[in-house]
């Protein structure tokens, strides 16, 4: 877990003292939680946007899955760096349909 990891690397006495008190686990799974949720929210916020829907997975499902998946890195990145940077660093993520890439644009 990266939040362990970071308790552990940068607030030693904090996770010490989690760890005695029995508060680390529940600690742990409640930032976890966290992150699934935002992360089906921030899917389907995207999936709606993009026009990514249950016909089109019954009409073309091997482009549902690229979609879909490009969306789920998309939404890990923006995840990622914001639990790290407390923003987002990544303003626009999409899925060239040519080149077949996850592209990101830079500001």
């Amino acid at each position: 877990m990266l939040r362990k990891t970071h308790l552990i690397e940068n607030f030693k006495a904090q996770y010490s003292l989690m760890l005695m008190n029995d508060t680390l686990w529940p600690h742990l799974l409640d930032i976890d939680k966290q992150a699934h949720d935002m992360m089906d929210t921030i899917v389907e916020q995207m999936k709606q946007e993009r026009g990514i829907t249950e016909q089109l997975k019954a009409d073309d499902w091997w482009r549902w899955v690229q979609e879909v998946g490009n969306i789920r890195n998309a939404a890990d990145v923006f995840l990622f760096f914001k639990g790290k940077l407390g923003k987002p660093l990544v303003k626009n993520v999409f899925f060239d349909r040519e080149s077949h890439f996850f592209l990101r644009a830079f500001p």
